[in-house]
């Protein structure tokens, strides 16, 4: 991270024998990376292979789609009219 320059936020500081949580993390970035991916349509067996997750089920949970990503894949849909 702070070769990315990416400043550290920290939202919950250590107590006792816990770890401080920071608003960004290596973490939260490779959920943005699969998840933009994701959005610009690059093939799930790609993205699996950059991110390194070796299950469909793990990767699923990365990958968050936007909601209009979705409403784009919907619009290609053909008009369905009533006769």
């Amino acid at each position: 991270m702070g070769r990315a320059h990416i400043e550290q936020r920290v939202i919950r500081a250590k107590s006792g024998a816990g770890q401080s949580v920071n608003a960004l993390s290596f973490h939260s970035l490779r959920h943005s990376f699969t998840s933009i991916l994701a959005n610009c349509g690059v093939a799930e067996e790609v993205r699996m292979l950059l991110t390194g997750h070796t299950t469909r089920a793990i990767h699923q949970r990365y990958s968050h789609h936007d909601l209009g990503a979705l409403r784009d894949a919907v619009a290609v849909l053909p008009r369905i009219t009533a006769k």
